[in-house]
């Protein structure tokens, strides 16, 4: 038997308890007859026997109806039932509008006032994308400033770099000074070579092109053939006096083993940087070549 049922099965008790106390005392037999009588046409299944004491029938029922509750515990969330949701087409709906002649001063302050409410969520939302745009300049400003003292660190080391090729600019001088004290031999008067020269030498080369035109170059030997050897030429330096580097490209040829007019064994590695120890100063002066 369902809980339903039972709940309403007490509905009944108590309405038919209720009627009972409503008899009056001085009912007679067929008064109670016809009662039962009409009460078997609203309900077949439940016929009550009333007696002559009321107070009899009365304590029945109450017993009845406490045997009953005592069973039964009846919570008010069974009374409530299932609670409903609200109807998902409001959700979409948009407020409801009124057609207004907006005359009144509390109208119209109140349409001001929903105004005023939009124009400073706007207000808020273009605030929102100026600080953004102000931060992703303030870090384009510090990267800048970032890159602009790198550029200064590196002006400074080649301003140093190119201080310490002036020093060597002097010493070349003072060495300049110190060869004109001694005997030194003419670079355009050259004699017989004391020795051959060997392998990773540097050599002064000596071109004809004419009678009147000799072109001189300074290489590096790589390997030595039958009558020749396979030199790599330097280039002058543009940045310092009296110095050769050697060019990106090599500039690689073979000569004749009597082109070859004079040996450059004393030289001197410029700098210590990377980019200075390309730079290479002999003791000779060949500045005028």
């Amino acid at each position: 038997m369902s809980l339903r049922m039972m709940i309403l099965l007490l509905a009944e008790l108590c309405l038919r308890i209720t009627s009972l106390h409503m008899v009056p005392m001085t009912l007679k037999r067929t008064d109670t007859q016809n009662i039962a009588i009409s009460n078997k046409s609203a309900d077949k299944t439940f016929q009550p026997n009333i007696s002559e004491d009321t107070r009899e029938t009365d304590d029945k029922s109450d017993q009845i109806y406490q045997n009953v509750t005592d069973k039964i515990f009846i919570s008010p969330q069974i009374l409530l039932g299932y609670p409903k949701a609200k109807d998902l087409m409001q959700r979409g709906r948009s407020r409801k509008r009124k057609s207004i002649i907006a005359a009144d001063t509390p109208e119209i302050n109140a349409i001001k006032e929903k105004v005023m409410e939009r124009n400073k969520k706007k207000e808020a939302g273009h605030m929102r994308k100026y600080r953004k745009i102000i931060k992703a300049k303030i870090k384009l400003f510090e990267s800048i400033r970032k890159y602009r003292k790198i550029m200064k660190a590196k002006t400074k080391l080649f301003e140093s770099s190119s201080d310490n090729d002036d020093d060597y600019q002097d010493d070349d001088r003072t060495s300049d000074a110190l060869s004109e004290e001694e005997p030194t031999q003419n670079v355009f008067e050259f004699t017989e070579l004391e020795k051959e020269p060997n392998i990773n030498d540097f050599v002064l080369v000596q071109f004809t092109e004419s009678l009147k035109a000799t072109i001189y170059y300074v290489g590096k030997i790589l390997r030595e053939e039958e009558n020749e050897f396979v030199i790599t030429f330097l280039r002058k330096s543009n940045k310092s006096l009296n110095t050769f580097t050697f060019p990106l490209e090599e500039d690689i040829s073979s000569i004749s083993k009597k082109d070859v007019k004079l040996i450059l064994s004393k030289y001197l590695v410029v700098g210590k940087t990377k980019r200075q120890r390309n730079l290479i100063r002999f003791e000779l002066n060949l500045s005028s070549i």
